[in-house]
């Protein structure tokens, strides 16, 4: 995409932007994503800025989409999240 710029955050954190807007970031594990059988943190989350809160619910309550989201972002900027591992095999988030 044209104008976009990567910055390389503390913790090997991505952080993708357009005229300093962030829409992309490729998280670090951390404790409100992890796996309920497991229960360890997740590798491998992106994370989605979208325009609204609307989008947002759209994203989430699509049950082919594989993006979810977490307590952590209720008072945030709307997003979205989604795994690496689920990009190929929508709905199995």
């Amino acid at each position: 995409m044209p104008h976009v710029t990567l910055q390389h955050r503390p913790r090997g954190i991505k952080l993708y932007q357009v005229g300093g807007k962030s829409f992309v970031l490729f998280r670090t594990p951390r404790p409100d994503a992890v796996d309920p059988e497991t229960g360890e943190p997740y590798p491998d989350v992106i994370m989605f800025w979208v325009p609204s809160e609307v989008d947002k619910q759209a994203m989430l309550q699509d049950p082919s989409l594989p993006f979810f989201s977490t307590s952590h972002f209720e008072t945030t900027r709307p997003c979205g999240c989604m795994r690496t591992a689920s990009a190929n095999s929508p709905g199995s988030s």
